[in-house]
């Protein structure tokens, strides 16, 4: 049964129903009692009855009060901040007949010049002149103290007005919420700026031995839905973009039409930041997708650390100062990671199931390579748990050269070298014909040209042929059978003219092919190994070019020892 709206109060103090159809209800025209309807009691409701112009009863005690303080959450978390009422503006209102009035003759006034005096006031209210009486940064001060007092409006550049209308929440101060429209704006244009970088010129580096391109396809997509990987691509993207001179002017970095004021060196570190709490709880994880997820982050902050190394051994040790410096990133072993996903993974997963995984695998790889033989440390990287027949032809050639650069810097036997060599003839027989150059020129002396001219017809061919070329030139130089041969220093002197012939091989690949920048950091790792067997001024002075040329255009971190090359 459906309750009564008005009853009378003989009927409600007895809890009868009571008959609303006539002025008096027939309970009361029977005995002859006086038929009173004390009115329906009106409740205070916040929100769309709550209006600027809103009479309250007076036993609401809270109409009179002042309140003792603010508290503003600008955070979902997190204390809340307080505010005095003298920081806060209150609308004056004038008292009369127990019940509070705004002067709403003023109140006329602060409405916007389009809105009439009858339009609706009420914050909540369909009419858009709403918006602007309550995000209007006027407040009102009472000019006088009797009961019929009027109201002017001054500006208050420091004090805000209440907002029950504001972007984020009802009810808050305006003033005090979050500054999103442009700092947002600019944050979106900058993480814009960083992807397309990302996926138009760093892809490439880590696609380079692949045919699938999934660092620039596939990468990008799961990014949206793993942070730390699109926080990995934004450190990697922001670290190389602020190394470039011509992308810089007085303003900011300037790319692509686009002024990103806000992005520093110390940006790239606040990215990569982010991604550490997740690669510091990687054992923690056993889904196997997330894991791949994992290891490619850790992959794209490699090349991140990598590039970040200015000098040799002595970055390896990082600064105390806690105002210049951020030593956190040296912390995170990255390496370790992706070895402990080996551990665990079988053959079927680096070949068929996990492409990000096969992929990462093979770039950790040649990131090691580089690492080992700038650095003069053995690689620590773990053999690959598939078949040699199921390695593609350039990663063969990588694969090789890492256990090269182990035997170099660990083993050191002659029965190793000899099974590095036999390998290095069965590679010459059956994989590098099939990557032959399409193009082979020997430099003209006449022309003062001292490095070859080699093309390839791919990205792939190239890196491979160089990796390859690598190898081959440590084991003539670190040979244990030089100094048995019968003429030691003409087997010597043999030896250091096909490592420079070899060294310039590797140079003219990197000229020639000035799209794959990968090239040019392999030739200046080719200079830093074997620059010292250089002795002809212009040949000398062609490898310095290279290395200014390394340094200015790639952006990428030179060696102590090349800086020293002269």
């Amino acid at each position: 049964m459906p309750s009564l709206k008005n009853p009378c109060s003989e009927c409600k103090s007895k809890h009868l129903k009571c008959d609303e159809d006539t002025i008096q209800c027939r309970r009361c025209i029977t005995k002859g009692l006086q038929c009173f309807r004390p009115g329906r009691k009106r409740p205070f409701r916040d929100g769309s009855s709550a209006k600027y112009d809103a009479q309250f009863a007076d036993n609401q005690n809270w109409v009179n009060t002042s309140a003792r303080e603010f508290r503003l959450h600008t955070k979902p978390q997190g204390p809340a901040q307080r505010i005095a009422p003298e920081a806060s503006p209150i609308l004056s209102a004038r008292q009369e007949d127990g019940r509070m009035h705004p002067d709403r003759s003023n109140l006329n006034s602060l409405r916007s010049p389009g809105q009439h005096a009858g339009s609706p006031s009420t914050p909540n209210s369909a009419s858009g002149s709403a918006d602007s009486f309550a995000a209007s940064p006027l407040t009102l001060q009472q000019t006088q103290t009797t009961p019929h007092s009027s109201f002017r409006t001054t500006k208050s550049p420091v004090l805000p007005v209440l907002s029950q209308q504001g972007p984020s929440w009802g009810g808050l101060l305006h003033e005090f919420e979050p500054k999103n429209d442009s700092d947002a704006t600019l944050v979106a244009i900058q993480e814009a700026c960083l992807l397309r970088y990302y996926v138009t010129v760093l892809s490439h580096w880590f696609d380079i031995c692949d045919p699938r391109s999934r660092f620039q396809l596939l990468v990008p997509d799961r990014a949206r839905r793993y942070p730390p990987l699109r926080y990995a691509i934004y450190a990697v993207a922001a670290r190389h973009i602020c190394r470039l001179p011509e992308l810089q002017t007085p303003d900011g970095i300037l790319y692509q039409g686009q002024l990103l004021p806000n992005l520093t060196p110390d940006t790239a570190v606040e990215y990569m930041l982010k991604c550490i709490p997740v690669l510091k709880e990687f054992h923690e994880t056993r889904d196997e997708e997330t894991r791949e997820l994992i290891v490619t982050t850790a992959v794209i902050l490699r090349q991140f650390e990598e590039m970040d190394h200015d000098e040799d051994e002595d970055e390896e040790s990082t600064s105390t100062d806690p105002v210049n410096s951020t030593p956190i990133y040296g912390r995170v072993n990255f390496l370790a990671i992706l070895n402990a996903v080996l551990r665990s993974s079988n053959s079927a997963d680096l070949v068929k199931r996990l492409d990000l995984l096969e992929a990462s695998y093979w770039i950790a790889l040649r990131q090691e390579v580089y690492y080992a033989l700038r650095r003069g440390y053995s690689p620590q990287m773990m053999e690959p748990p598939v078949d040699w027949a199921d390695i593609s032809p350039e990663n063969k050639l990588v694969l090789h050269t890492s256990q090269v650069a182990k035997w170099l810097y660990d083993d050191k036997s002659e029965t190793e070298w000899q099974r590095l060599k036999q390998q290095e003839r069965h590679l010459d027989q059956h994989v590098v014909d099939g990557l032959s150059p399409i193009l082979s020129l020997a430099p003209d002396r006449a022309k003062g040209e001292v490095f070859p001219t080699i093309w390839y017809a791919s990205s792939m061919a190239l890196t491979g042929m160089q990796h390859h070329m690598v190898a081959k030139m440590i084991l003539i130089a670190e040979s244990p059978f030089l100094g048995g041969q019968t003429d030691p220093r003409a087997a010597y002197r043999e030896a250091e003219g096909k490592v420079r012939a070899l060294v310039l091989d590797v140079c003219g690949i990197a000229l020639q092919h000035p799209a794959t920048p990968p090239a040019i950091v392999n030739a200046a790792l080719s200079i830093q190994l074997y620059g010292s067997y250089f002795t002809d001024p212009w040949e000398r002075e062609g490898l310095r070019g290279m290395v200014q040329r390394f340094k200015g255009k790639q952006a990428w971190p030179v060696p102590k020892v090349l800086q020293e090359f002269r």
